[in-house]
């Protein structure tokens, strides 16, 4: 997986459901206190039709009883049902009629100026104003995610600038050693982290004697951007290091870095990561050793992708076809774990409109603090009792995100 902007643990996604509920005592389903009410038959059949979707069954005798029943919510699912299955690219991701509404809340006014910081610009002025202030002329502060994006930008041209120089300096050098817990204005080792690899890029002698002490540091996330900053300064020991980091994330990094340094020069390292156990890992391992002049690297590469294709693991795809193509094999031996077609607890009433939410709380490590998120089963019943399901079992606490993108994407 890709590295993000930051990385957040989330430890306890726990279910709540809407206090009216769904469900009576007879099995009777009813949505949001309608009177419509669906019979224990109709439920199955709703079943049915979202077994035929996920199976791509466009055949299945549940979609023409859909859409021949009397309830219109019936009819609606399996009309999607079939549009979805000819298309899955369908963009008929409309709601049923008597679900509720998305919430929609305004847009706060750091995402304006987060957009209007774009690469390449070059204007070091802006970047020192936005790392520094607000605009507004007054004491204020700009939300961390404007500020790191500033950092991400700034570059060689900005090396005269002791002003941006000095700020990047004091960061770097006030990260504590435990940066676990998340310091009082909202960051805890983002700023030295971004910090490094943006001083690399424009003043590489002052960044140089203070990489070895973020490459060293007990944090993963801080020790994966001493990585990126290594390879800034072109430093092939400290990444040959990192790339036997304990970490997958950092060993990816690493990897990835010192493949565009010293490319076939360091396959030693790639063939010892290609072994490992960490998908991103061993996809970066195996992508740094495509072409490499070493005899042995098809037999490894082809030997490690049947371990991982042993998995049946679909979310590994990607670590599987970048092993077939290191062994000059054809990715259409990457044979897809059979699929398992079954109706996960709760689909139907969440593909009738139930309201469920699931609350994530954050890790002390990554700075705590908690948010809810609502299924839209409305529109993906299916992933929605998925994920459902899975958080109840508890299969999320302790993970990390790998990817955290300010105005995009978690």
């Amino acid at each position: 997986m890709t590295l993000g902007l930051c990385i957040a643990a989330a430890q306890a996604a726990q279910a709540r459901e809407a206090p009216s509920g769904l469900r009576d005592q007879q099995g009777v389903v009813r949505l949001h206190g309608s009177a419509a009410a669906l019979t224990r038959s109709d439920s199955a059949l709703v079943g049915r039709i979202l077994l035929a979707e996920d199976r791509r069954d466009s055949a299945d005798v549940a979609l023409v009883h859909g859409a021949r029943h009397a309830d219109a919510r019936i009819r609606l699912l399996a009309q999607r049902a079939r549009i979805r299955i000819r298309d899955a690219r369908a963009v008929a991701r409309d709601s049923l009629p008597l679900a509720r509404a998305t919430m929609t809340w305004p847009e706060a006014n750091w995402k304006r100026w987060y957009r209007d910081l774009v690469s390449p610009k070059g204007d070091c002025a802006e970047l020192r104003v936005r790392l520094r202030d607000d605009g507004s002329g007054d004491a204020g502060r700009l939300p961390w995610a404007v500020r790191l994006r500033a950092l991400d930008l700034i570059s060689a041209d900005c090396a005269p600038d002791d002003s941006i120089a000095a700020t990047l300096r004091t960061w770097i050098d006030a990260l504590p050693a435990d940066a676990s817990r998340r310091a009082k204005d909202g960051v805890s080792w983002h700023a030295a982290a971004h910090g490094l690899v943006a001083l690399a890029r424009m003043r590489p002698a002052e960044a140089r004697p203070r990489l070895a002490t973020l490459a060293a540091h007990r944090d993963w996330h801080v020790r994966a951007y001493a990585a990126r900053a290594a390879e800034v300064l072109s430093d092939t020991l400290t990444l040959r290091t990192l790339a036997r980091d304990a970490n997958d994330n950092v060993k990816e990094a690493a990897i990835v870095a010192l493949a565009k340094v010293t490319q076939h020069a360091s396959d030693d390292v790639y063939v010892a990561a290609i072994g490992g156990v960490g998908a991103q890992a061993v996809r970066a391992a195996a992508v740094a050793l495509k072409g490499s002049p070493r005899a042995d690297v098809a037999t490894i590469a082809s030997t490690t992708f049947e371990r991982w294709s042993a998995h049946q693991n679909a979310s590994e795809r990607d670590v599987r076809v970048a092993l077939l193509e290191t062994a000059g094999r054809s990715t259409s031996d990457d044979r897809p774990p059979v699929a398992r077609h079954v109706l996960p607890p709760r689909a139907v009433a969440l593909a009738l409109g139930a309201d469920v939410r699931l609350r994530v709380r954050m890790s002390p490590a990554s700075g705590g603090g908690a948010f809810v998120v609502r299924l839209r089963g409305d529109q993906a019943p299916m992933m929605a009792a998925r994920i459902l399901a899975l958080s109840q079992a508890k299969y999320y606490d302790g993970l990390d995100w790998h990817r955290v993108e300010a105005d995009f994407v978690i």
